[in-house]
């Protein structure tokens, strides 16, 4: 790979942030881990266990407002 593309790779995982939804899809699609140690991080206990994963669930309720989930873990 010539060295210009490998600038331009290198600039792009540089943007690249678990804001963005594609990429965040890719690091905790199906990985427990990851997800884990989110949940601990936000809410500050280390005793959580993820037993699940999934990315970009929808919630379908019918008495009222559906919902998307990012992530369901």
């Amino acid at each position: 790979m010539p060295i210009q593309e490998l600038t331009e790779v290198q600039q792009i995982v540089q943007e690249l942030c678990l804001m963005n939804n594609k990429f965040m899809n890719k690091v905790f699609e199906n990985n427990i881990p990851a997800a884990e140690l989110l949940l601990r991080i936000i809410l500050k206990n280390d005793k959580i266990k993820v037993k699940e994963v999934k990315v970009q669930n929808f919630i379908q309720n019918l008495y009222g407002h559906s919902a998307q989930m990012d992530i369901l873990a």
